[in-house]
């Protein structure tokens, strides 16, 4: 299996290095056995054993094990990819299920925009800067790892790239505006680099009283080092308001954006986050009805450190 595995990974340019590495390791956990000598129930009691009751953890072992049988055991797939469907409507099920249990605890809108008034008032630049792109932008953690970078030959260089290994964040005093580019997030795969330009006054305020210094994270450990993405992802979850996280932001400014019928905005909405009104409808809407007719989707790819000054 893991041979299998292996050569799949080596083959497919499409895929992350970071994803190829987690195949591998999913495949180890089936055991030494060659697929060949797999029998289905065997397949099945690994799965249980090694992947446990979750849906999403069951569908990334039945994904490794449809890519071990196609080829060889065209039975045992179909029998697969019967399964994975199944899990598929399963997984679907249950967000709908957590999205309504949502409605009645997540916060207003007006809320979150009050507390990002008080971040404000208060002075908290860092968690301002946080919840301000959260609630504006819809970033996901891992879009946050950004390096702050003072030249504008540099950033425009940046800019010309179809790809980099990180995020970027650039001050342009001409245009009195705070630029990100975002090459590495969930879906970059379908989307390509994001370029986004925000001109807001405080924003840029909060964003310059952070002190970042040229090339340097935004975000580091208190030791200075650059964070890791569950590092990262604790802190962001930590400056969220009331510790919300990305994701709860995200659906009480979807139900928001539904409620007003304000389309323009949450289309924007969608762009910079980096998906598509398919998979917003299906797992970000609090709603219990589709307040807007679904478009034609398009394919979907698949939290404190301390910052550099203190708010």
């Amino acid at each position: 299996m893991l041979e299998i595995i292996t050569k799949y990974c080596a083959e497919k340019d499409d895929i992350k290095e970071e994803t190829k590495a987690t195949y591998i390791k999913q495949a180890g956990r089936f055991g030494a056995k060659s697929i060949d000598k797999m029998s289905y129930n065997y397949m099945m009691k690994k799965l249980n054993e090694e992947f446990g009751a979750s849906t999403s953890s069951q569908l990334q072992g039945v994904h490794i094990l449809m890519v071990c049988t196609k080829e060889n055991k065209p039975r045992v797939f179909q029998k697969l990819q019967k399964l994975n469907q199944e899990l598929k409507e399963k997984k679907d099920d249950d967000v709908k299920e957590k999205n309504e249990e949502k409605l009645n605890t997540l916060p207003s809108y007006e809320y979150i925009l009050e507390k990002l008034n008080e971040l404000d008032k208060d002075g908290k630049s860092l968690a301002y800067f946080v919840n301000y792109i959260m609630i504006n932008y819809g970033f996901r953690n891992r879009d946050f790892d950004m390096i702050y970078i003072k030249s504008k030959k540099e950033f425009d260089a940046i800019k010309r790239e179809k790809f980099d290994t990180r995020n970027y964040i650039y001050h342009n005093q001409q245009t009195k505006q705070i630029e990100l580019m975002i090459f590495v997030y969930k879906t970059w795969n379908t989307y390509g680099p994001k370029h986004i330009k925000i001109n807001d006054e405080k924003f840029i305020t909060h964003f310059k009283n952070l002190k970042i210094d040229d090339k340097k994270p935004v975000f580091v450990t208190k030791d200075g080092a650059p964070v890791g993405l569950s590092y990262l992802s604790d802190l962001l979850c930590n400056y969220s308001i009331d510790k919300l996280r990305e994701a709860n932001v995200f659906k009480v400014v979807i139900k928001h954006l539904l409620d007003t019928k304000d389309f323009s905005k949450l289309d924007e909405y969608v762009k910079s986050r980096g998906t598509s009104m398919a998979e917003i409808m299906k797992s970000y809407n609090i709603q219990r009805v589709d307040k807007k007719p679904e478009p034609e989707p398009e394919p979907e790819p698949e939290q404190e450190p301390e910052p550099n000054s203190e708010d």
